[in-house]
């Protein structure tokens, strides 16, 4: 993680959010939102560094971000100054720009952080990316949104190939690792009440994952809505073996036969009494939340309850995913919230 983080915007000239962009940083770097994501994992205040501008024509690739950090921020009189192992370069693509890293820019991701090496060291930077809206036209709350994940994402695991800091919720929980991404800047992303106004600011940002929050059983998505927390917990008896990079995995799950079915309990419970019962929902992750074709078909016995009811989940599986040995499904619990749970099936 970065304890003195900096960040430094590039642009391209004439961005047309590039006013809203600096209000957004200065707000960042001044209100209580980065130290409530950020603070309980060894990130210290935010600094902001002059903006930087470039031109590099309408589509480019994650490989030239690379190489152009490491020709600007090296040797003499380098252009954008010194490699600063502290300070995130935050590369924010104007509306139509086209930038290509395993998917293109707003048609598989609105943004990312990655970490690049320039001579002997490595540097963290980010990708924001400017995405026409449902009614054809860009706003700036989704620039601000993606940025706050990948600036918050950068600062707590910022050199991803060469020292990991926080970019995994741990072996037992690689459901969640799956389902979102895993960094503490992913794990809140599909949460429908994810995206909230800064507290006391004007820009749009992201609910982050805090450990403290979640291991007090509080609601885990901080800044957190107002009420009392409740979810719903999948029951996961099973020791399962998945295949990830190269080598194998044990978490937690439920070992289920293609073809086969189970049925599982699900524990509801809230932080306080609530004024209704809460609704649950359950989904495979790839039919409900990702695209393509189910692994899973999931129906619950009862679908809205209280804290202490169990329910009853049945799982059948209907093909096995090939790339990780495993399928994962989502509990979604609805009220004046939204909360999610991950849960992993595995052969």
């Amino acid at each position: 993680m970065l304890a003195q983080p900096k960040v430094q915007a590039i642009t391209y000239p004439a961005y047309a959010f590039a006013t809203q962009l600096d209000g957004f940083l200065a707000e960042l770097k001044s209100s209580a939102y980065w130290s409530a994501t950020t603070a309980e994992y060894g990130v210290g205040p935010l600094s902001v560094r002059p903006d930087l501008t470039f031109d590099g024509g309408p589509s480019i690739t994650d490989g030239v971000l690379e190489s152009m950090l490491a020709s600007n921020l090296s040797g003499s009189g380098s252009a954008w100054g010194d490699a600063d192992a502290s300070t995130i370069y935050l590369f924010v693509f104007p509306e139509g720009t086209s930038v290509d890293h395993f998917g293109l820019c707003c048609e598989d991701f609105d943004g990312y952080h990655s970490t690049a090496s320039v001579g002997d060291a490595d540097v963290a930077y980010g990708v924001v990316c400017t995405c026409l809206g449902p009614g054809g036209a860009a706003s700036f709350d989704d620039v601000s949104v993606a940025a706050s994940r990948v600036l918050v994402g950068a600062a707590t695991n910022p050199f991803v190939f060469t020292d990991r800091a926080y970019g995994s919720p741990g072996a037992s929980f690689e459901a969640w690792a799956i389902g979102t991404g895993g960094e503490v800047s992913d794990l809140c992303r599909r949460d429908v009440d994810a995206r909230v106004r800064n507290p006391g600011g004007q820009f749009m940002v992201q609910r982050m994952w805090s450990n403290e929050a979640a291991l007090a059983a509080k609601n885990p998505c901080v800044p957190a809505p107002a009420g009392p927390f409740f979810d719903s917990v999948p029951v996961l008896p099973d020791d399962l073996t998945l295949s990830l990079g190269g080598g194998t995995l044990v978490t937690k799950g439920v070992k289920i036969a293609v073809g086969e079915s189970k049925t599982i309990d699900v524990q509801l419970f809230s932080e306080g009494e609530l004024a209704a019962p809460f609704h649950v929902t359950a989904y495979d992750l790839k039919g409900g939340f990702t695209g393509g074709s189910p692994d899973l078909a999931v129906a619950l016995d009862e679908t809205t309850g209280r804290n202490g009811d169990t329910r009853k989940l049945t799982i059948t599986v209907l093909k096995a995913d090939p790339t990780v040995g495993g399928e994962v499904f989502v509990l979604a619990s609805d009220g004046p919230q939204n909360n999610l749970f991950y849960g992993m099936v595995g052969q």
